[in-house]
C-alpha cells in the first residue's frame, strides 16, 4: 500500500472537512465552523447536578453516589447549563472536559 486516505472518522467525514486556508478566509465568522460539544458527543447520557455539587465538580474532587448508573462518559448539566464531560468509574463521578 502505498498512500491512505481517511475519508471518515465516527461520525465527521471528509466532506465536511475544512482546510486552514477556509477558516482563515472567514476567521471573523470562524465560529459557524465550530460543532458544539453536546451534539460531537450526542449519543452520551446525562446527568444533572445539583447547584451545591458545582464547585467540587469544578475542582476535581470525585463525587460519590453513582453506583446506579454504568461506567462511562455522561454530560453534565447544572441546572440548564452545560459544564462538559464527565466519568463515571465503579460510581464515582469526575470531571472530564469542562466547557464554562
Amino acid at each position: 500500500m502505498a498512500e491512505l486516505n481517511r475519508i471518515q472518522v465516527d461520525k465527521f467525514t471528509l466532506e465536511e472537512a475544512l482546510s486552514f486556508e477556509d477558516l482563515e478566509k472567514n476567521k471573523e465568522h470562524i465560529e459557524k465552523y465550530f460543532k458544539k460539544m453536546e451534539d460531537v458527543f450526542q449519543d452520551f447520557p446525562k446527568i444533572h447536578l445539583p447547584v451545591r455539587k458545582k464547585e467540587l465538580f469544578f475542582n476535581g474532587v470525585k463525587l460519590k453516589g453513582y453506583e446506579n448508573l454504568t461506567d462511562g462518559t455522561y454530560h453534565i448539566y447544572i441546572e440548564k447549563a452545560y459544564i462538559g464531560l464527565g466519568i463515571i468509574n465503579h460510581g464515582t463521578l469526575k470531571r472530564d472536559i469542562i466547557i464554562e
